[in-house]
């Protein structure tokens, strides 16, 4: 009996000091609850100062892309200025061409019109160039820019799949810890339930051990809980991170997207720019041959004036001196028709007076042929005698006649070819007078011609001179407007240098702000790669006390039972 109530008071002294182990391991849980539990608040903390600072690299990125977004519409209205502006100079342009369809001379024009703004046209190409470098230049420095933020994007990228990797192993380690847990509760609890007969103290043990166990699991909860949180924060920052990027790559597409455009139309209108400038070196030639072609024909004008009054003057002295000789040939065929006429009045009066003679002579003759046959009868001697005598006069008068007939027929042939020659005359006269006139009509329609080109041309030189005023007028109206373009670029200018300064300081803050963010993920890294270690080494170290406190467990029930058995048997 002694022996047996030893053994009950060793066992029971055994299982005080084993409950006073516990109390202490009970104990130093509690301090390390404790510091795992400031551990979290300095986490809390930390994560709500990380939040603190993406919230106000929020609402920096937020400012700055207002400044981006006021700038483009800047961009926008002077883009909407320049269209303008472009849009006058192409219905200038279309009213050019509409004047060149005119005619040869307001073609001429034209030209003339286009020649003129040739300087104006090469300053606008020279500034057209200058602001294209420029734009170009802006352009590269922007998608500098654009693909350093873009390598930066990628390497936060890979950070954040890195760490999303890492997250994804610490959960499933902490799924796999807490199955464990979850294994050794079930374990502890059946084997509580088995050991229903066990003592008491093995009872408030393992009830001490639940409650450390639940107030672990919930320590645990709350872990995952301020892990999950923290993970949200920093998948909210990336998130937001990542939408301020992808918007700046949308505005540094837009404006990449509005250079592009820019350019096309800056293509477009150096096109026609250098077609303006064909035209204008054509228009320049063009003018030049005109200004000669003028000059030969006031040359021609002037020789031609002066060839058609010498002309003129020689025509009038020629008519003079045609119409003079004209009156006196005609006094003289006159003269000469009176004088034949006359001659022909003698002529047909001698001509009578013959035929008078010879039919006196006729008669005469008959009427001595007459007296001979009536003298017949007288003797032969006288016969013959008389016959000789009037056959001498019958030849003689014959001869007379013939004579007077020869003389008649020949004065009628010298009046006929006196009066044919005259008629020749007379004919080639009027010929010549013809011929005059018609020469001096031909002349009078040349010279009237030579006056309508004279006033054609003197038209087309008033018409060139109200032209070259209008282009003084228009240019000096585009010099003014070239003066506020200047004025205007040099606005730009000073805007454009602002906006690279604001921008210089926006990278500058961004990279500080990359930075600090580079700083805190890794100090976020480290603390939680910390924290997960610590919570690694607290669940071993909870493995351990499970395992040995199921170990104790069993083996203070085994105790209970055998000191049950044995008070019983020393009961019985």
């Amino acid at each position: 009996m002694s022996s047996a109530e030893l053994e009950a008071t060793e066992t029971i002294t055994e299982l005080q000091i084993e409950l006073q182990h516990v109390n202490g391991l009970v104990n130093e849980i509690k301090s390390e609850n404790e510091e795992l539990r400031q551990q979290l608040e300095s986490a809390n903390a930390f994560s709500k100062a990380n939040q603190q600072r993406h919230a106000e690299w929020k609402a920096a990125w937020k400012v700055e892309r207002e400044v981006l977004l006021l700038r483009e519409k800047q961009l926008e209205k002077d883009e909407a200025k320049w269209r303008a502006k472009l849009d006058g100079l192409r219905k200038e342009s279309d009213e050019l061409e509409r004047r060149k369809f005119m005619n040869n001379i307001e073609v001429e024009g034209a030209k003339v019109h286009g020649g003129v703004g040739l300087e104006l046209l090469k300053d606008i190409a020279s500034e057209h160039a200058s602001k294209t470098e420029a734009l170009i230049n802006e352009a590269s420095k922007w998608r500098d820019q654009y693909h350093a933020s873009r390598t930066v994007c990628e390497e936060l990228q890979a950070q954040y799949e890195q760490l999303q990797s890492r997250f994804e192993r610490e959960r499933s380690v902490s799924g796999s810890i807490q199955k464990e847990i979850n294994s050794l509760q079930h374990a502890l609890a059946e084997q509580i339930e088995r050991s229903d007969n066990g003592s008491s103290s093995t009872e408030v043990i393992a009830r001490d051990l639940k409650y450390q166990l639940s107030e672990k699991e919930l320590r645990l909860e709350k872990l995952h809980q301020d892990v999950k949180s923290m993970q949200k924060a920093r998948d909210d920052a990336l998130s937001a991170k990542d939408e301020l990027v992808a918007s700046h790559q949308a505005e540094l597409a837009r404006m990449m997207q509005d250079v592009a455009n820019y350019k096309a139309n800056n293509l477009t209108l150096e096109r026609r720019i250098q077609a303006t400038t064909k035209e204008a070196t054509l228009a320049v030639t063009a003018k030049t041959e005109f200004e000669e072609s003028a000059k030969r024909a006031l040359k021609e004008l002037a020789s031609l004036q002066k060839s058609m009054a010498a002309e003129e003057e020689r025509n009038k002295l020629e008519m003079d001196q045609l119409c003079k000789e004209l009156a006196q040939s005609d006094s003289r065929a006159k003269v000469q028709l009176a004088s034949m006429k006359n001659l022909l009045v003698e002529e047909q009066a001698r001509c009578k007076v013959l035929e008078q003679q010879c039919v006196d002579v006729q008669e005469f003759a008959m009427k001595q042929i007459s007296d001979l046959a009536k003298d017949l009868k007288q003797t032969d001697d006288c016969k013959e005698q008389q016959l000789l005598l009037a056959k001498d006069q019958i030849m003689k008068y014959d001869n007379t006649i013939a004579e007077l007939q020869r003389e008649l027929a020949h004065t009628h042939q010298t009046h006929q070819n006196e009066v044919q020659r005259l008629q020749h005359a007379c004919e080639a006269c009027h010929k010549d007078l013809n011929l005059v006139l018609f020469e001096r009509k031909e002349m009078e329609k040349s010279v009237a011609t030579d006056k309508i080109k004279v006033a054609q041309m003197q038209k087309v030189l008033e018409e060139t001179e109200t032209s070259m005023q209008k282009l003084e007028s228009k240019y000096q109206v585009i010099e003014g407007e070239k003066a506020i373009l200047v004025q205007n670029l040099d606005e730009l200018n000073d805007e454009n240098d602002a906006l690279r300064n604001k921008l210089k300081c926006a990278s500058e803050d961004m990279r500080l702000l990359k930075e600090s963010e580079a700083t805190e993920r890794e100090k976020t890294e480290g603390a939680l790669k910390n924290e997960v270690g610590k919570v690694r080494q607290e669940l071993a170290k909870e493995k351990r006390r499970s395992n040995a406190y199921k170990s104790k467990a069993l083996e203070s029930h085994r105790r209970s039972v055998q000191a049950k058995e044995v008070l019983d048997s020393l009961c019985g």
